[in-house]
């Protein structure tokens, strides 16, 4: 930081102070900095060539399913029973049919 930091009109502007934060950090820890890219860019060959294995790896892993439209064919399979149950009694059936 300059000498006169504090004697500056603009000392306590959040924008400046971070500013000079900013360039104490970088500083201090240029390796925290570095975008992705430049850290890879940085390492041996065999160890981007792992990287990039890893990238592929996890993207085919985080593909998710495809959409696919709700299926209600089971709508309407339990009108035979509403005169003789409940909605309640109906769940409370369909557990007992399903063996839960």
């Amino acid at each position: 930081m300059p000498a006169d930091y504090l004697q500056r009109e603009h000392a306590f502007s959040p924008d400046y102070e971070a500013g000079w934060i900013a360039i104490a950090v970088r500083a201090a820890y240029p390796v925290a900095m570095k975008t992705l890219e430049e850290m890879i860019r940085d390492l041996p060959p065999d160890a981007q060539r792992k990287v990039e294995e890893l990238v592929k790896e996890l993207a085919k892993s985080t593909t998710s399913a495809p959409k696919r439209k709700p299926d209600q064919r089971w709508a309407g399979a339990l009108k035979r029973y509403r005169d003789q149950y409940t909605s309640l009694q109906l769940q409370r059936k369909a557990l007992e049919w399903r063996g839960d």
